[in-house]
């Protein structure tokens, strides 16, 4: 086991993760890749549903579910709080919102 990941270290440079649609037998890359004409990769595919603008109000329902309403008040007070937003160097110590 070891030798063999001692192997995919050496021949493995580096990973990276291209959004891709497949359209007539070619995937085809949704952002042009960082990559040179004629070098070779591995292509692992990873099958999601396209979301659309009619999913948005389900998904943002789904944000809070299962916490109390005290956690829910906390956290929208920690969003509303802009005191930090444009802090100076030294940086923002985090209070509890009463």
């Amino acid at each position: 086991m070891r030798l063999w990941v001692i192997a995919l270290r050496r021949f493995c440079l580096n990973m990276t993760t291209i959004e891709a649609v497949y359209e007539h037998g070619v995937f085809k890359p949704l952002i042009p890749p960082s990559l040179m004409n004629g070098q070779y990769g591995r292509i692992a595919v990873e099958l999601y549903e396209k979301k659309t603008a009619d999913d948005i109000p389900g998904l943002a329902a789904q944000v809070y579910e299962g916490l109390s309403d005290q956690d829910v008040n906390d956290i929208e007070a920690i969003a509303l709080n802009r005191t930090g937003f444009f802090r100076k160097k030294g940086g923002y110590k985090w209070q509890k919102p009463v």
